[in-house]
């Protein structure tokens, strides 16, 4: 099946004068927390050379968040919007904005839009994209509206798809490993994946790991019992610098951002597995080798 989802040459578009075409890059991570605090940040410090998008699906369906969930979200969410034409998916942008001007959501209002769109769109695809909406758990279609608007505008083989995700043996299992990587070959996904986590990329800004215990990394043994070792050893690091890792969602980004052009040595000198196939049994990351090309 063809992902082309933007039906507008890219040629002919994003076009502005003695300005070279840029790819859209949109960012599907795992987390809801640590991985959109940096990327945001990354946007940031690189807006000038790098055009993106990002997205964060929310866990619809909290009871299968693990990273097979994820891929296989993000893959049964283009299927779907590959069905929707221009005209649909122009009504379903007008229903998120009737949302987004609401001051106060209410579940009936909520379940009103998600009658109207149930109209629009084929029985399938309605199940693939709202149907692990449940209101009475604060599952919000919010989330899968902004998917359709924001993926409407993908140009398949310009713009790309790139999955972060962490290797967590506890919740990623091995076969479901080998079938996201089957996925992201089918499909073209970057996957971005972290063994054992996003921190030790973190980590990968600010030094080698070769002065870090392997065998404590490879398990992410629990430290303190606020902090594994991977989070322990990232908030060490940044105290050498006066920066602070205080939990996932409060840590001096902007910092470890600034220290990007270390990753490329860092991850050298380590000498850690940087390919997703690899990095199913092996310490490492592959995160910078999906974000690299577009600087």
């Amino acid at each position: 099946m063809s992902l082309r989802l933007g039906n507008i040459d890219p040629s002919l578009s994003r076009i502005k004068p003695e300005q070279k075409i840029k790819p859209k890059l949109f960012f599907v991570l795992e987390g809801a927390e640590t991985e959109r605090i940096y990327v945001q940040e990354f946007k940031n410090i690189y807006m000038d050379k790098i055009l993106g998008e990002v997205i964060c699906l929310n866990r619809i369906e909290k009871d299968r968040s693990n990273q097979f969930y994820i891929v296989t979200l993000i893959d049964k969410y283009f299927k779907s919007i590959c069905t929707l034409n221009g005209p649909t998916i122009q009504k379903v942008k007008l229903l998120r904005s009737d949302i987004l001007s609401e001051e106060e959501i209410s579940d009936e209002f909520l379940q009103e839009k998600l009658n109207e769109i149930k109209e629009l769109i084929e029985a399938d695809a309605f199940q693939n994209l709202f149907g692990g909406i449940n209101l009475k758990e604060s599952s919000n279609p919010l989330e899968v509206l902004n998917a359709i608007v924001e993926l409407q505008g993908f140009v398949k083989d310009f713009d790309q798809i790139l999955i972060i995700i962490d290797r967590d043996r506890q919740s990623f299992k091995s076969s479901q490993y080998d079938s996201v990587i089957e996925i992201a070959e089918d499909q073209g996904y970057k996957l971005g994946i972290s063994n054992p986590c996003f921190e030790i990329f973190l980590f990968l800004h600010l030094n080698n790991i070769n002065d870090l215990d392997r065998g404590s990394l490879a398990k992410n043994i629990r430290m303190t019992q606020k902090f594994k070792y991977t989070s322990y050893v990232l908030r060490e690091e940044l105290k050498k610098h006066k920066k602070n890792y205080k939990s996932k969602s409060d840590y001096d980004a902007e910092f470890i951002v600034s220290q990007y052009p270390n990753l490329k040595e860092n991850i050298r000198i380590s000498n850690i597995a940087t390919d997703p196939v690899l990095l199913k049994d092996n310490i490492g990351t592959s995160v910078y080798e999906i974000i690299s090309p577009y600087l």
